[in-house]
């Protein structure tokens, strides 16, 4: 009994010392995975400027509204944007002339 008693007593000793070494070995792990969170939250911020700069606005096309580039004169008046392509009422090119091709008749 006494012998058992001992091998008890020698067994929760090293037990304990385990708890103690796997309690440093689970804090060192929690404090890497909060710097490993942390790095990652960094790089998904330098991820999303860097793709806004990519694929975000172009400072070089203004805008259709934007006339910062023009000349402003306030007595002049204003020029009406037309569409692109031919515009209504334009004469356009009208038929070809084929006067100078000689003249075939046929008759069925």
């Amino acid at each position: 009994m006494e012998q058992e008693l001992r091998e008890l007593r020698r067994e929760v000793a090293e037990l304990r010392c385990d708890v103690g070494y796997w309690r440093s070995r689970h804090a060192d792990a929690v404090r890497c995975n909060e710097q490993l969170a942390e790095e990652l939250r960094q790089s998904q911020g330098q991820v999303r400027v860097l793709q806004d700069k990519l694929f975000g606005r172009k400072s070089e096309k203004p805008t259709r509204t934007d006339r910062s580039n023009d000349l402003f004169d306030p007595f002049e008046p204003p020029v009406p944007l037309r569409k692109r392509g031919a515009q209504p009422g334009h004469a356009g090119h009208g038929r070809r002339d084929y006067s100078h091709l000689p003249v075939e008749e046929k008759f069925v």
